[in-house]
Order: C-alpha cells, then sequence, then structure tokens
C-alpha cells in the first residue's frame, strides 16, 4: 500500500514539478514559485516517517484517487 501511495506520490511531484518550473519563468511570479520546490521536501519526510513507523499512509485526493483506478 505505501510503496503504491509513494509512487503515485512522485508522479504528483514531478507533474507539480514541470508546471512550477514554468511559472518560474514569469518574472515577479517566479520568486514566489521557486520557494514552493522546497514543500514537496517537507511532504516526503513527514510521510516516510508516518509509513516507517508502520502507519498506513493516507495522501488527500490521491489515495482516494488511487483507489478509485484500482491501483490501491
Amino acid at each position: 500500500h505505501n510503496a503504491i501511495t509513494s509512487l503515485g506520490l512522485a508522479v504528483a511531484w514531478i507533474a507539480l514539478a514541470i508546471v512550477l518550473s514554468i511559472l518560474a519563468l514569469i518574472p515577479v511570479v517566479g520568486c514566489i514559485f521557486s520557494i514552493l520546490f522546497v514543500v514537496p521536501i517537507g511532504v516526503n519526510i513527514y510521510y516516510g516517517i508516518k509509513a516507517y513507523q508502520g502507519e498506513m499512509v493516507e495522501v488527500p485526493y490521491l489515495s482516494e484517487f488511487m483507489r478509485k483506478q484500482g491501483w490501491l
């Protein structure tokens, strides 16, 4: 369960990175969006600690989407 959720989270972060990279090209807005590149690191550490402790990790929206697709 946690491994599949981790893969889905990685794909979501890649999609977010692509969008933020495009938005970072805008001069004023780019400074704000460049800070958002740090957020996934903290989120991944949090969910990693939860999974290491043996808890079933539920990522909001992503876990529900993956369950509807039959991936979980």
